[in-house]
């Protein structure tokens, strides 16, 4: 086995092979980082000429020449070959120590346990102990998983579809929950349109994600970060999804449906009238009420509806494929405009372009929920739950200081800087 520097074609054709692949290890990624901040360097190990093992290296100065790097989602390659993980790791830390690395992270592509859609463990014998173990041993520490899933920087838990062996369109709905079938059925039916926006259109993407970011409260991406995205991967791996609403049609189909639902109110009521006593008559004109009252409150909202264009923007999304996954990466939706369930008909759409081009696993990326301690976004996971797939627990993040002295001198450094910084403030309040 031999250790080097990789191309990046040697480096993308074998992570795009792996079940364990990310487009986080891809040399796009690495474009898209490089010269912010960040170097990237992309190693590897080669068994008679084939690349067998892959890391995505992203270095960033930060103090006397020394620098931090990390690999998400990274490194690549087969954790259980023990072999080939002693030497990949063992010429790596070397590789590290010599480009004057202080500290280096990575959070493989590893799952801890195997869990379905509720977040429970399977119990299949399937354990990542071993390779926990083993790393461990030479030399990188595993980070204490509660300690990472209370950063909202680290990304521990996924949601995931497998599409292996779904063909048809029946039979993807077939895997869908209650909720989610009739959402579906209904967007189908629906005057709701989805697309994919060419460059020159990304401003309406933008204008969903800032929307959704400051109705929530959230940091969200700027807009150089998703252009960047879409220059370096380009059309074949990314798209930006809209679904937009047709209003003209929207209009016509609400005026039949309120037409009906005023028919249906007036027989409600000339029947109870008929026979005042009758229970069944009361419940039917209070169900005939609640559908008209609803159609009377479509039709207050069409004003807005209108000044939104002929085409209203309602929900928009980011998706990544690479590594024969579709990736959810990033979406956001009007809230006033929740009602139409136009996700469903984004994700739908997304579903079915990718088993259209052979794709094995949807990837509904991160997720949270009570199972990992964050009850507030447990809303998300029930949402994306709704599609069928499996909750996904990954090993988590490892680290290591191959040059430990320089990495104690910083330590000391920043302590310092602590120890002046206090004796400055008790200074200056005297």
């Amino acid at each position: 086995m031999e250790y080097s520097e990789l191309t990046a074609g040697e480096f993308d054709t074998f992570v795009d092979s792996q079940a364990t692949g990310s487009f986080m290890q891809s040399s796009m990624m690495g474009a898209r980082r490089d010269g912010n901040g960040w170097t990237m360097r992309m190693v590897g190990v080669k068994h008679d000429g084939a690349v067998v093992a892959a890391a995505l290296l992203s270095s960033r100065n930060v103090l006397g020449g020394f620098a931090d790097v990390e690999c998400l989602q990274g490194p690549v390659l087969d954790y259980r070959d023990a072999p080939l993980r002693t030497f990949f790791f063992t010429r790596l830390e070397e590789d590290l120590k010599a480009h004057k690395v202080l500290s280096f992270t990575f959070n493989p592509k590893l799952l801890a346990n195997h869990r379905d859609q509720d977040a429970n463990i399977i119990d299949d014998g399937y354990t990542d102990a071993d390779v926990v173990q083993a790393l461990a041993e030479l030399g990188f520490e595993h980070q204490d998983n509660t300690e990472v899933d209370a950063n909202p920087l680290y990304l521990r838990w996924y949601f995931a579809k497998d599409l292996t062996g779904i063909a048809t369109p029946e039979q993807l709905l077939a895997g869908f929950d209650g909720q989610a079938t009739r959402s579906v059925k209904k967007v189908l039916k629906s005057p709701i349109e989805v697309s994919a926006l060419a460059e020159d259109e990304l401003d309406q993407f933008f204008a969903v994600m800032r929307h959704t970011g400051e109705r929530r409260g959230f940091d969200y991406r700027d807009e150089d970060y998703y252009r960047s995205l879409a220059h370096v991967f380009g059309p074949e791996h990314i798209e930006f999804l809209v679904a937009r609403l047709d209003v003209e049609r929207y209009e016509g189909e609400l005026a039949a449906q309120v037409k009906t639902d005023s028919a249906a109110l007036e027989k409600a009521r000339a029947a109870l009238e008929a026979a005042p006593d009758n229970a069944k008559n009361a419940k039917r004109l209070a169900a005939a009420e609640q559908t008209w009252g609803s159609s009377q409150a479509k039709l207050a909202d069409l004003p807005k509806l209108r000044e939104d264009g002929p085409h209203a923007v309602l929900t928009a999304a980011v998706f990544i494929t690479f590594a024969g996954e579709t990736v959810f990466l990033a979406g956001g939706s009007y809230d006033h405009y929740s009602h139409f369930h136009a996700s469903y008909a984004l994700h739908w759409h997304a579903l079915q372009e990718a088993m259209a081009r052979g794709i094995r696993r949807y990837n509904f990326y991160g997720t949270k929920g009570e199972f990992s301690n964050n009850p507030e976004q447990h809303g998300v996971y029930r949402f994306k739950r709704g599609f069928g797939g499996v909750v996904e627990e990954q090993t988590g993040y490892f680290t290591s200081t191959p040059n430990k002295a320089a990495e104690k001198a910083r330590e000391t450094v920043s302590v310092l800087r602590g120890a002046v910084g206090s004796l400055r403030s008790k200074l200056s309040g005297k």
